[in-house]
């Protein structure tokens, strides 16, 4: 064979790094596996020398003449070439502006390029004239050569043969002893009894690890993969430093051990799941073992790629001393080292993870590398960098010295910089914390950097009417605009004037029924202008509403009834109410006509109820969720501050029953605004619903972002015209939303928000620009006199970037379940002191994480709720509605993308599982009477 010096098999290492190179070659722009090093050359350096001592260098050493060769071999082989052609280029920028920046492009760029691995040299250097005197040397090879220990090696060698050449004599080099004498050292250790030892080890280390650690802030952010990787880093001030190395000697640690230690609570505070013995929560990470067998004679100054990786699997235990802890994982890390040779192949083998998939997904590299020689050189070395890329999307590098430096390594599809600079400041604060208080519980080490404590201070307060009830807002709204158009159905026109005397004429009617305030009355009205005078009167005499569909399921209405025991019940006669004992009035009777005008009293206190709504229930019984006039009027004025236009013209989609309903609504009428109701089911006619907001001028809506979607999808642009104020709730708003709207309506703001029933209508709010910042759209910052925290189990709030649940407390928080106080007691939770000044928290069941910004991001639901078509829904109870049926033995019920799935089993013993997004199919095993009624009441949920 022509060229070739020797050939030997790749060590385990080598192959794993081979096939994830071949794997992300598709890949443009991937870099996987490129290292960089790159540094300035200052002082008089004579470059046909310097490029002399270079080839000279390679030359000596087998690995820097290596080619890989996998293609029609049984297994892949490395081949050291005798001779090879150093490449090497020359640029050439003195007196070129903006080098800076064109150094970062080429550097850059460079990354990118790859190496073809069958071509020996896989290393090339760059040499930059920036000035007379000074140069910078970029430095490519492929990981696969060697490892961070033999970057220096290499380098001494160079410098060395420059230095022999410059003195016209023989360099003064190191006896090292060639890479292919680890890999026969390795093949010898290959004993059946090494690999039982090895696998049992490991299969105990990895014993009840059944997933992988969740990282911070992972997700798509549409990075362009020609700077897939990007490093930040940070200097530890040198007393900081010099403290740390004294309390690891004091506590007979090492800096790597505090350092690792510091990185597995970071990630326990991202996530985690029960593992080992002690059920607490677990991490795993990649720790990088120099992997270089002290048995092996002069193995420390041989070069070549030694390094493993291997899996750290950490119980972190909330009531353990730190310092006791970090004693733990430092035998820990200890015991892996008598078995640092492990393939990390086989060790993914041997465990219970799931084929296929990553143990692990961020390593730590403490880069204890051999100290650089001093040769005494005309030129000195300044301004080093060294990019050492893995195809882990996260890497921690540490580089001791008299500073000690943290460098992140991370994938920018993954992660922005914002997160990887907060993940930089974590890991400094545990190593203060370590510092400050080593003997402290892990669980009272300090979780927040001073910029995320920010995010928890106390809630923006405004000034708003808290001791008004809402009609009383609305009342003054009358006094303001009496001749404005306050309500439109379908071409009928209520002025304020109008709406507050034919609320004043049912209120005075109410009165004669025996309504007093703390009362509750149920409204079970068809969309009209009455229903809106309805409301307005229940109120006025200070009782309490409870709007009911009349499309919900004759068992529904029965179950609200009866668990609110209403003193009277409004509704029409053209409405079909079920059978019930509670006194009706009908509200179309042209016999009301009294005037309640003439009482002065005052009926209705900001701290009574102003309604009970109705949303799904966990149990297979819906909760009624009782919201106060101050929850109300706050709720309700928050818009005001949060909205800058002013409502025109408020298009109200939803029903009653519907708490978005109550944004509308109010919103619309305590402001001057014009409520144009819409017809019963127009949503279903996209085409009607375009019209009715062209012809009525329609300036405000607020949907669900799936029926706005379809709306945009099908609507002239023409008709949309007036929009000026869109707002989606009730679901995630995807991007493609947000885009589409903006093509079409670059005039209108559109708006994404959050909120529970439980915290009066929503809590959170967006506006979404034009142009998208990476990630999922945003739901934004807590309103005003609100606070939105993110807890993990222990009610202990969640770095930047981790994710959390989320937690409401302010003056929306309603006064919880009517007639469930263990589900009351459960979901409303006294607020620690430390965390707001508040006294109440609801728990949302929703999970979030914070922005670096600090807004929020919302990422479904932590229990088995799910939102169809923005109404949130219990599984458990369509799964009770189920099991309600004769013909029904059993029913398990689950969510999928498409929808829902349902599992029925029969009288019949037959097994029934569809997917179909409106049940019907699901429930063609029941009767038709009871399938519409369980359809309607899975519709009809509630917000």
């Amino acid at each position: 064979m022509k060229n070739v010096a020797d050939i030997y098999p790749l060590s385990p290492v080598q192959l794993g790094m081979l096939f994830h190179t071949l794997a992300e070659e598709s890949a443009e722009g991937s870099g996987v596996y490129v290292n960089q090093y790159t540094c300035q050359l200052v002082g008089p350096l004579n470059l046909a020398l310097f490029r002399q001592a270079w080839e000279q260098t390679v030359a000596s050493h087998p690995v820097l003449r290596t080619a890989f060769l996998w293609e029609g071999l049984d297994e892949p082989l490395q081949v050291v070439r005798e001779a090879v052609e150093l490449p090497w280029n020359l640029l050439d920028w003195r007196g070129s502006e903006l080098q800076a920046e064109k150094l970062e492009d080429f550097l850059s760029c460079d990354r990118t390029r790859g190496f073809d691995l069958a071509q020996a040299p896989v290393l090339r250097l760059t040499v930059v004239l920036l000035r007379d005197d000074v140069c910078q040397l970029v430095w490519s090879s492929h990981h696969l050569l060697f490892d961070g220990w033999s970057l220096p090696l290499i380098w001494q060698d160079m410098l060395s043969f420059y230095k022999g050449l410059s003195q016209e004599k023989a360099p003064d080099l190191v006896v090292r002893r060639p890479y292919r004498d680890f890999i026969a050292w390795r093949q010898g250790q290959d004993t059946e009894a090494e690999a039982a030892k090895r696998e049992r080890f490991w299969r105990s280390q990895l014993s009840g690890w059944g997933e992988p650690t969740p990282l911070p802030a992972a997700y798509s952010t549409g990075a362009k993969r020609v700077q897939a990787y990007q490093q930040q880093s940070k200097r530890i001030t040198p007393e900081v430093t010099q403290r740390l190395t004294k309390t690891a000697q004091q506590y007979r640690l090492t800096l790597n051990t505090l350092v690792q230690g510091a990185w597995a609570l970071l990630l326990s505070h991202f996530g985690g799941f029960g593992g080992g013995s002690s059920g607490g929560k677990g991490v795993m990470y990649g720790s990088v073992v120099s992997g270089r067998p002290p048995e092996l004679s002069g193995v420390e100054n041989m070069v070549g790629l030694f390094i493993n990786t291997l899996p750290v699997c950490v119980e972190i235990q909330p009531e353990m001393a730190a310092v006791a802890w970090l004693k733990e994982r430092q035998q820990q890390l200890l015991a892996l080292r008598d078995h640092e040779a492990t393939a990390l192949t086989d060790i993914q083998k041997w465990s219970d993870l799931p084929a296929g998939g990553p143990l692990f997904e961020s390593i730590v590299v403490f880069e204890n590398y051999p100290a650089a020689v001093d040769l005494d050189l005309d030129f000195s070395v300044e301004n080093v960098r060294y990019i050492e890329q893995s195809n882990y999307p996260l890497a921690l590098l540490v580089v001791p010295g008299e500073s000690l430096e943290l460098i992140l390594l991370y994938d920018t599809a993954r992660f922005s910089s914002a997160v990887v600079t907060q993940l930089l400041a974590h890991v400094e604060l545990l190593l203060s914390a370590f510092l400050e208080r080593p003997i402290a519980r892990l669980c009272e080490l300090p979780r927040l950097t001073e910029a995320e404590q920010r995010l928890l201070k106390a809630p923006r307060q405004v000034d708003y009417p808290r001791e008004l009830t809402i009609h009383e807002l609305i009342e003054q709204q009358v006094e303001r605009t009496p001749s404005a158009e306050a309500v439109v159905f379908e071409g009928e026109v209520l002025t304020y004037r109008e709406l507050d005397e034919k609320a004043n004429a049912l209120a005075g009617e109410l009165r004669s029924r025996g309504i007093s305030a703390g009362d509750r009355v149920a409204l079970c009205l068809s969309r009209s202008r009455e229903m809106i005078v309805c409301m307005f009167a229940v109120l006025k005499v200070g009782g309490t509403y409870i709007p009911l569909d009349p499309d919900y399921p004759a068992s529904r209405l029965v179950y609200c009834l009866e668990d609110t025991a209403p003193v009277l019940v409004c509704t029409e006669r053209s409405v079909k109410l079920p059978s019930t004992t509670f006194p009706v009035l009908f509200v179309d009777d042209p016999l009301l006509n009294r005037d309640f005008a003439g009482d002065q009293n005052r009926l209705g206190q900001p701290s009574d109820l102003a309604y009970i709504i109705y949303t799904s229930g966990s149990t297979g019984r819906p909760k009624g969720v009782m919201v106060s006039h101050r929850n109300l009027v706050h709720s309700t004025w928050a818009r005001t501050d949060f909205y800058p236009e002013p409502v025109g013209r408020f298009l109200l989609l939803s029903s009653i029953a519907f708490d978005s309903s109550v944004a509308g609504v109010f919103w619309s009428l305590c402001t001057g605004g014009t409520l144009v109701i819409s017809p019963q089911r127009i949503e279903q006619d996209l085409q009607e619903l375009a019209s009715l907001i062209e012809r009525e001028k329609i300036t405000h809506t607020l949907g669900v972002p799936t029926l706005y979607g379809l709306l945009l999808e099908s609507a002239n642009v023409r008709q949309l015209a007036t929009l000026t104020t869109v707002v989606v709730a009730g679901e995630a708003c995807s991007r493609r939303l947000a885009q589409q709207h903006y093509s079409k309506l670059p005039g209108a703001t559109l708006y994404n928000e959050y909120g529970p029933t439980e915290a009066t209508v929503w809590c959170s709010g967006y506006r979404i620009p034009a142009e998208l910042p990476r990630g999922p759209v945003s739901i934004g910052r807590a309103i005003a006199n609100t606070q939105m925290l993110l807890l993990d189990d222990d009610l202990q709030p969640v770095p930047t970037g981790a994710i959390g649940e989320i937690y409401v407390a302010g003056d929306g928080v309603s006064q919880g379940y009517l007639n469930q106080p263990e589900r009351t007691e459960s979901a409303f939770i006294p607020c620690p002191s430390s965390l707001s000044p508040y006294t109440k928290l609801y728990k949302t069941g929703d999970l979030g994480r914070y922005q670096p910004d600090g807004r929020l991001e919302w990422l479904g639901r932590s229990d088995r709720q799910v939102k169809i078509r923005g109404y949130r829904i219990e599984l458990g109870e369509i799964e009770d509605a189920l099991r309600g049926h004769g013909s029904v033995q059993e029913a398990v019920v689950i969510a999928r993308s498409t929808g829902l799935a349902t599992g029925l089993k029969t009288g019949l013993e037959t097994d029934l599982v569809v997917d179909n997004e409106s049940l019907v199919s699901a429930l063609l095993a029941l009767p038709a009477a009871q399938a519409d009624e369980l359809l309607a009441t899975v519709e009809g949920g509630g917000g």
